[in-house]
């Protein structure tokens, strides 16, 4: 404010947090706001003025951080994406833990597709606008790919619904590719689409077929063999022997491999 006159009086209109200031109001100055030390001057009815901040003191945006990983864990031969928010700081790296950060500049949000052999760490290091540096971890765990026990084998069906034979000579099977493919006869037309197996648990896709009749009785079965298939949800392979159950826990379908297999 400079130099007041002793006696000079002005409408006080904010304080200092601590109360150590009064804010008082002069017209002359910028934002028509002055401020004097509470020690040098009296004040009266100021005790309800609202706190202000003082100049050059604006409070800075906090930063904001967030480090994510997702999955966090795989099999080997799948990725993870990682993904990372920061706002309100001068720097960004995201790199495997280890590494040379200063290699791995990053923007303030984004995401990368990483595919770890091998159980990894992956860091992030913020350096704030006062140069202060935060880092944040992540850990994606990577387990041994599953083996899938029934790729590249071939079956015959010998019974649905637990005892209930093809008709014969109607050599309906089920073949399965190294590539999630499952195909075969379904006595009368050829089918083929998608399986997936998780452990004991197995999928089946929608399955596309030629469009042949046979008539009614072999009709009818084909019909049946490709319902059930697609309800299939578990299944077990056990002395040459490959049996699908429902979600229910029911057998549904039954196969043997076949003799030249064996």
């Amino acid at each position: 404010v400079g130099i007041m006159p002793f006696g000079t009086q002005a409408p006080v209109v904010g304080r200092s947090q601590d109360g150590g200031w009064w804010v008082i109001n002069v017209p002359v100055t910028r934002n028509n706001q002055g401020w004097v030390a509470a020690e040098f001057v009296d004040a009266a009815n100021a005790a309800d003025v609202p706190v202000v901040m003082p100049p050059g003191d604006v409070p800075q945006p906090a930063p904001v951080i967030a480090f994510t990983a997702e999955p966090t864990t795989i099999q080997s031969g799948q990725c993870t994406t990682l993904q990372w928010q920061v706002e309100n700081v001068s720097e960004v790296y995201v790199y495997p833990a280890g590494a040379s950060w200063a290699d791995y500049p990053a923007s303030g949000a984004g995401n990368r597709s990483e595919c770890p052999t091998e159980t990894t760490t992956y860091e992030m290091r913020v350096v704030m606008q006062d140069g202060a540096v935060d880092t944040r971890q992540v850990t994606v765990t990577v387990s041994a790919a599953q083996v899938d026990p029934l790729a590249g084998s071939r079956w015959n069906l010998t019974a649905m619904q637990v005892n209930q034979a093809p008709i014969p000579e109607t050599g309906i099977d089920l073949v399965f590719d190294l590539a999630n493919g499952a195909a075969g006869s379904a006595g009368c037309n050829n089918y083929s689409g998608a399986y997936s197996v998780d452990g004991s648990s197995v999928s089946f896709g929608a399955m596309v077929s030629t469009m042949k009749s046979c008539g009614d009785a072999v009709d009818q079965q084909e019909q049946l063999y490709l319902a059930l298939l697609q309800a299939a949800s578990q299944f077990e392979v056990r002395d040459n022997t490959l049996t699908f159950f429902d979600g229910g826990g029911q057998e549904i379908l039954r196969y043997a491999t076949p003799a030249r297999d064996q």
